[in-house]
C-alpha cells in the first residue's frame, strides 16, 4: 500500500460570512482511502465536493484539521525529515491550471531542470530532460525546451506539468482535472498517456474529474471514488459502479452523461431529485435534501456505510432504491 488516509477532516473558515453557522465549511468529512501500488483510482463528483482538497491532502500540500496520512506505513505528520522528503518526492501533483502552475518567466528547460537539480541529479541532466519529453510525447524535445509557457498550447503545457512530476520518479501521481483545458479532440490522447504510464512504468494514478465519461477511459479496470460535499458516497470497481450504481447521487451523475445513441438517450431513466434551497444536509445523510427516497431518519441520524460485495455505499435505504439502467 502506497498511501492510506484515515478519518481525514478539512475545515475552512470563511471570516467574511455574516452568520456564525456559515463561517465553517466542512470540505472533507471523515474520508478514508487506501491506495494500492499499481492501481488507478478515479475521484469523481460535482464542483465543490472536495475533490481537489482531497488531492492536496494526499500530496501533502494541505494538512487536514483531523486525521492521519500514511505513506508506505509511515505517518507523514509525525515522521522524520528524511522520510517526509521521500514522501514529497514519491507523491506528485499535476495541477488543473497549467497557466498558473508554470512560471511564465522560465523556459520549459528551466522548469524541468529545477526539480532534477533538487533531486540531486548532477550528471546527464540534459539526457534525462530529453527522456522526460519523450515520455510525455513532446518530440523533438529541442522544439519545446527553449520556449516559454505562453508559447505552448494547453495540451502541451499539461504534458510539461506531467513531465515535471515524472522528473521526481514518483510512485504515485495525483492528476487534478488534467484535461479540462485541453481541446476535446486531444483529450483521449492525454488519458491514454496516463494508462501508458500506469501499465509500462507501474506508476499509481489518482485521476480527479467531474466527468464520468472520461473516468471510464482512465480506470475501466480500477476503482471509482464518488464524492458528494466532502464525503465518499460510493466506492468500488469502476466497471461495477458504471454498470449498476447503487447510491442515488451516483445514479444522477450517470444519468447526466449523454449516450451516443439518440434512441437510447430518449429512453434513459433519469433519477428524480428534489428541488431544494440547501443542497447539503448537516445532520444525517448529506444527500437527504435532494433524495426522493429519504425519510426523517435519513435527515436526522448519522448514516453508516453499507457493504455490498466489493463496494461500500453511504446509504441506509440502498435495498429500497431501484437500479438505474438504460432501457433496451
Amino acid at each position: 500500500m502506497i498511501v492510506s488516509l484515515k478519518d481525514i477532516n478539512v475545515i475552512f473558515e470563511n471570516k467574511s460570512a455574516l452568520l456564525k453557522s456559515e463561517r465553517l465549511n466542512h470540505a472533507l468529512k471523515n474520508v478514508n482511502l487506501d491506495v494500492n501500488e499499481g492501481e488507478i483510482i478515479t475521484i469523481v463528483g460535482e464542483s465543490g465536493c472536495g475533490k481537489t482538497t482531497l488531492g492536496k491532502v494526499i500530496t501533502g500540500l494541505l494538512k487536514p484539521n483531523r486525521g492521519k496520512l500514511f505513506y508506505e506505513d509511515i505517518n507523514v505528520y509525525s515522521c522524520m525529515p528524511w522520510d517526509y522528503k521521500k514522501f514529497r518526492a514519491g507523491v506528485q501533483f499535476v495541477q488543473q491550471d497549467s497557466y498558473a502552475a508554470l512560471n511564465p518567466t522560465r523556459t520549459i528547460y528551466q522548469s524541468l531542470f529545477a526539480p532534477l537539480k533538487k533531486l540531486g541529479v548532477d550528471k546527464n541532466i540534459d539526457e534525462r530532460i530529453n527522456e522526460l519529453m519523450r515520455m510525455v510525447e513532446l518530440t523533438p524535445p529541442e522544439q519545446f525546451l527553449p520556449k516559454y509557457p505562453h508559447q505552448l498550447s494547453g495540451g502541451q503545457r499539461q504534458r510539461i506539468l506531467l513531465a515535471r512530476a515524472l522528473a521526481m520518479r514518483p510512485k504515485l501521481i495525483v492528476a487534478d482535472e488534467p484535461i479540462s483545458m485541453i481541446d476535446v479532440s486531444l483529450r483521449f490522447a492525454m488519458l491514454k498517456l496516463f494508462n501508458k504510464l500506469n501499465s509500462e512504468l507501474g506508476i499509481t494514478i489518482i485521476y480527479i474529474t467531474h466527468d464520468l465519461a472520461t473516468a471510464r477511459c482512465v480506470s475501466v479496470n480500477g476503482r471509482l471514488f464518488v464524492m458528494y460535499y466532502g464525503e465518499c458516497v460510493e466506492e468500488g470497481k469502476t466497471e461495477d459502479i458504471l454498470a449498476s450504481p447503487k447510491h442515488p447521487y451516483t445514479q444522477a451523475l450517470l444519468a447526466a452523461v449523454p449516450v451516443p445513441n439518440p434512441h437510447l438517450e430518449k429512453q434513459k431513466e433519469a433519477p428524480r431529485l428534489k428541488e431544494c434551497e440547501k443542497l447539503f444536509n448537516d445532520l444525517g445523510c448529506g444527500f437527504a435534501n435532494r433524495c426522493i427516497y429519504a425519510d426523517d431518519e435519513c435527515c436526522n441520524k448519522k448514516i453508516e456505510y453499507e457493504r455490498l460485495d466489493d463496494r461500500i455505499v453511504l446509504c441506509r435505504k440502498i435495498k429500497d432504491i431501484p437500479v438505474w439502467k438504460i432501457k433496451e
